[in-house]
């Protein structure tokens, strides 16, 4: 999985590559600033079980851990760790 300054670049490159943007802080609310909807979400869940093998449960699924660069990478930290 790398370190956690390669996961979070991951994760951004991802997101940045499937929006077509060029540059994302990781602080930002991606849902407020309306980079991704519900069914990026999906796409997001499916790149985070396949990327970092891990489940992401019915229980997991709250905007809070796919809110920002920031959440996701604190979410697959988490479940990896539990």
């Amino acid at each position: 999985m790398g370190d956690n300054l390669e996961l979070r670049e991951d994760i951004r490159l991802y997101i940045l590559k499937r929006v077509q943007l060029e540059e994302l802080d990781d602080e930002i609310d991606l849902f407020q600033a309306k980079i991704v909807n519900s069914l990026f979400v999906i796409e997001l869940i499916i790149y985070i079980e396949k990327t970092f093998n891990i489940r992401v449960l019915s229980t997991d699924l709250s905007m809070n851990n796919f809110r920002s660069v920031r959440s996701i990478h604190e979410f697959i930290v988490m479940k990896k760790t539990t």
